[in-house]
């Protein structure tokens, strides 16, 4: 199915391999990112028919907070492990850039980097290496700061979920909500 081009191919990639990563003999984001390159998994995570989708799905919500702001509101957004920014580029689209603190994370400085170059178009987004188990507050990262918090995809490859949603909510400002993506079949 050409829709499914992207999942194919990383399907193809990394399947022979799964027996190695499991048993811990292969690092999978060499799999995933080899070299570093973005090339087999950008397009997973941002043209797929799913991620369309759910990206469009995740601005759709977005809009609807920006909507709901009084008017000349600030909107302070954390999202949480957004490696290639898939979701970001569905999200940003949709906020009013002189309102806006983004603050794009991700646990790898490969990710930061990336996302500094492919979104230079919107000054008003900050990148930050954050660890989503660990509190957020010695990450530099304001306690209560955040009017919405994103994660997509992300969240259920912590080790401690319960520790990881605990930070989540130490980062929402009261009356701030949380968005969270995550397949699960």
């Amino acid at each position: 199915h050409l829709g499914c081009a992207a999942e194919l191919a990383l399907g193809q990639a990394c399947g022979p391999h799964l027996a190695d990563v499991l048993r811990g003999r292969r690092d999978p984001l060499q799999l995933l990112f080899p070299g570093g390159s973005f090339e087999a998994t950008e397009p997973l995570y941002e043209r797929t028919p799913y991620a369309r989708a759910f990206n469009a799905a995740l601005a759709a919500a977005v809009a609807g907070i920006v909507e709901s702001l009084p008017q000349g509101r600030s909107l302070r957004v954390l999202e949480i492990g957004a490696g290639t920014g898939g979701s970001t580029s569905a999200i940003l689209k949709v906020l009013p850039a002189g309102r806006t603190r983004y603050v794009f994370t991700d646990l790898s400085r490969l990710f930061l980097d990336r996302a500094a170059a492919k979104f230079a178009g919107y000054p008003f987004v900050e990148y930050a290496l954050l660890d989503a188990e660990r509190p957020f507050g010695p990450q530099g990262l304001p306690e209560h700061g955040f009017d919405v918090v994103l994660a997509s995809n992300v969240l259920h490859a912590t080790w401690d979920l319960a520790a990881a949603l605990g930070n989540v909510l130490e980062a929402l400002a009261p009356g701030g909500g949380v968005l969270l993506l995550e397949g699960s079949r």
